[in-house]
């Protein structure tokens, strides 16, 4: 279960990508492929970019880059002004996989569709809550109060980051131990 405090693997993992021990993150770690969503996300967050600097959030973007989807991503932020809130890492894993869930405060998936998304439940066993689109099925996080499960579209993303923002330290923690009894139950 995820530490309270910054644990040695969120300082090095935050070491690692030059980010401030004070940023918090909202991660997406999945294939960069276009029916993953990012560039609807990404469009969203261009609309939200001065909230995510007040608010001291970054959005990280872990994964294996397909159809070279990651560069039309990157010059999507970089025309828009967005590096210092959305980072790019590349591929994680074992223990950097692990490392980067634990260095999350929320984790979200814009997908158009999943099955299941094993990595809703990867990111809810490391106590992380979830934002993710009803397009997966995932109305459990509602439910066991461990996430969001929205429309896809920009108004929903936008709102529900805004209300992720709105949201102090331990209530996202609360939301993460809920998400990591769910896993023990059920999963």
């Amino acid at each position: 279960i995820k530490k309270n405090l910054l644990s040695n693997e969120q300082a090095g993992f935050k070491t690692k990508y030059s980010i401030d021990k004070n940023t918090r993150v909202l991660l997406f770690l999945s294939r960069i492929h276009p029916f993953k969503g990012l560039q609807l996300l990404l469009k969203s967050i261009i609309k939200i970019k001065e909230d995510f600097r007040k608010n001291n959030w970054i959005f990280v973007i872990a994964g294996i880059d397909e159809l070279s989807h990651e560069k039309k991503l990157k010059a999507l932020v970089k025309e828009n002004g967005i590096q210092d809130i959305v980072r790019f890492i590349g591929p994680q894993y074992n223990q950097d996989k692990i490392d980067t869930f634990d260095s999350a405060d929320c984790f979200i998936l814009p997908s158009k569709a999943e099955n299941f998304g094993i990595v809703v439940t990867e990111a809810l066993a490391r106590g992380i809550p979830v934002i993710t689109t009803k397009e997966t099925p995932w109305n459990e996080l509602e439910i066991e109060n461990c996430g969001w499960w929205i429309e896809r579209s920009q108004e929903d993303f936008i709102s529900t980051i805004l209300k992720l923002f709105s949201k102090d330290k331990t209530h996202l923690i609360k939301m993460g131990q809920n998400g990591t009894k769910l896993v023990e139950r059920k999963y």
